[in-house]
């Protein structure tokens, strides 16, 4: 475990589902496919947790809209690439973020030689890791 992960307050959504133009094939980004997403940000939430104020904290529905938000009109062939996006823009928004945890799960791979349950890509960023790749 990562020590700012260990260390650092967190705030989490899971099992947001979205629809997405996503794959490698172009039929596969036409069709588009359902997705869950597990998030997590990375914040200190002492101020709040004192306070009871959310402008210390940041809202689960603002980050759930940014997501929708990124999923609309747009098509991405890897969902490493929609990760990073969804990545760089909660650092963009939501500067008390000190990092992110995100997995986004696809629960049908549309492919008939494909045995598995569902596919999915875990990243973990932080702010500085971003700035520097």
């Amino acid at each position: 475990m990562d020590n700012l992960e260990a260390s650092t307050d967190s705030i989490g959504i899971k099992n947001l589902e979205i629809y997405l133009s996503v794959g490698v094939g172009e039929i596969e980004r036409k069709i588009g496919q359902r997705l869950c997403l597990q998030i997590e940000v990375f914040l200190p939430l002492d101020k709040s947790g004192q306070t009871d104020e959310l402008k210390y904290t940041i809202s689960y529905v603002d980050i759930s809209n940014l997501v929708k938000e990124l999923s609309k009109g747009r098509e991405y062939k890897l969902l490493e690439h929609f990760g990073r996006v969804i990545i760089e823009k909660i650092f963009l928004e939501f500067t008390k973020v000190e990092a992110v945890k995100i997995l986004v799960e696809k629960k049908h791979v549309p492919d008939k030689d494909f045995l598995g349950e569902s596919s999915f890509i875990r990243l973990f960023r932080t702010r500085e890791q971003l700035k520097t790749s």
